[in-house]
């Protein structure tokens, strides 16, 4: 055992207790979890044999990005790149009224949703707020609910963000309802950029056909005409049909989102035999997007039906956005503006977390040792509690560390902000252990 691993053990014990409360309440809406994947003939786990599908996407030519929360081939939406940080875009919603019931829809965790089932958004007026508050946006999208139930105000909302935001990118969510050749004229003639229209798969056949209709419609009369949709784990070929029938239609892509349970609706996902994916999140924390948690199987589906858009050689963009590719965002905006009160941490380009290194209890005295030799020492913090002790200090530090200590037991921390009587202050969410010989800050990207 590494010097000081069996105090680093003992203090990630508490990050084990926060993982099972979460998965507790998780649970509770109704949905159990799938018991753990693992290849029974080698004992891979299901990190291992995503690692592995990913790897071989990659090696074929796949774009893989943001952590590996983001696959993607031939064309990527630029709005899908915002995304990950969430900089200078937004969404804005005319009102919770859709003709359709979904039932993974995630609306129903959207703040006053009964409000707005049957109350619109002052769409207009919230975009002059915010351009007199000075937001500034790259990125415009207008979702619902469905917005064609408004389409005289979803209209002069994108001729007012054409106004104030010139070069700014707008879109549309629809499930094309009412996407008959006026609605397209009129949107086309209000500045919209790009559609981007769900496809609901309860029919299999009649979606994708009315689907391929819509995309025809639009071809041509907007920069960008493309399908996002979650990826249901037993209905692999409808959206094999769905990606062929969108090439040859002449579609810019295909986002295929990993599929979530909302938090209701339990029992309509266990009569489809669906059930919570195991370890849902590499980190856990209170996330605000109310997509809800991933769905086992559906993942897989959507890595093989990026495999199949290799093999058949289509030419639209296909993009696998796993749920954990829409959390980023969130760690982004609370981390960025924090990242220089807390010094001896290094905010990730990998996934934005606020990360350092500990030594803990036997490899503190040693390694705070080394670190003064290598002049590193002023770096660095130590607490000493009840619970014993560790020593702190930045990631940069890990690289000169091995020289001396290659191999004692370090845990790398994983932090967010979070703003407290107007100050702020960090809440550790995980620690992963690993050695500073092991720790090369070029291959993992911190």
């Amino acid at each position: 055992m590494r010097l000081g691993e069996s105090e680093l053990r003992e203090y990630a014990k508490r990050f084990e207790k926060v993982k099972a409360d979460f998965e507790a309440a998780a649970t509770s809406f109704g949905l159990p979890f799938a018991a753990p994947r693992e290849d029974g003939a080698s004992g891979v786990n299901a990190a291992a044999l995503r690692a592995r599908a990913v790897e071989n996407l990659a090696a074929r030519g796949a774009h893989v990005e943001n952590d590996g929360k983001s696959i993607w081939l031939n064309w990527l939406p630029p709005a899908c790149v915002a995304c990950r940080t969430g900089e200078r875009t937004e969404s804005f919603v005319t009102s919770m009224q859709c003709p359709r019931n979904c039932f993974f829809c995630f609306n129903p965790n959207q703040p006053n949703y009964e409000y707005y089932r049957t109350h619109e958004n002052p769409l207009t007026q919230d975009l002059l707020d915010k351009y007199g508050r000075g937001e500034r946006y790259d990125f415009v999208a207008v979702t619902g609910g469905e917005p064609l139930l408004h389409l005289e105000k979803t209209t002069a909302f994108l001729r007012l963000a054409r106004e104030l935001y010139p070069s700014a990118h707008t879109r549309l969510y629809t499930s094309g309802y009412q996407m008959d050749d006026a609605a397209v004229r009129a949107l086309a003639e209000a500045g919209l950029d790009e559609v981007r229209l769900s496809v609901k798969l309860d029919d299999p056949k009649a979606g994708v056909d009315e689907a391929l209709r819509v995309v025809e419609r639009c071809a041509g009369r907007f920069g960008a005409v493309m399908v996002e949709m979650p990826v249901f784990p037993d209905h692999v070929d409808a959206m094999k049909r769905l990606l062929v029938g969108l090439d040859e239609v002449g579609a810019a892509g295909i986002n295929m989102l990993e599929l979530g349970f909302p938090f209701h609706n339990a029992e309509e996902f266990k009569r489809r035999g669906y059930l919570l994916k195991p370890d849902p999140y590499r980190v856990v924390y209170g996330y605000w997007y109310s997509g809800g948690l991933p769905i086992e199987g559906s993942e897989r589906a959507a890595l093989s039906l990026v495999e199949f858009a290799l093999n058949a050689k289509l030419s639209l963009g296909v993009h696998y956005c796993a749920l954990e590719n829409r959390l980023t965002g969130q760690v982004y905006q609370q981390n960025a503006p924090a990242a220089s009160s807390f010094p001896l941490r290094t905010m990730s380009p990998r996934d934005h977390f606020l990360k350092s290194a500990k030594a803990f209890g036997a490899a503190v005295r040693p390694v705070r040792a080394a670190l003064d030799e290598l002049g590193l020492g002023a770096q660095t913090d130590s607490l000493d509690a009840p619970s014993g002790s560790f020593l702190e200090f930045p990631l940069s530090s890990l690289e000169p560390l091995a020289s001396r200590l290659p191999d004692v037991a370090v845990g790398i921390s994983y932090g967010i902000a979070e703003q407290t009587d107007g100050a702020y202050v960090l809440r550790e969410l995980k620690l992963e252990q690993t050695a500073p010989a092991a720790f090369v800050c070029a291959a993992q990207a911190v």
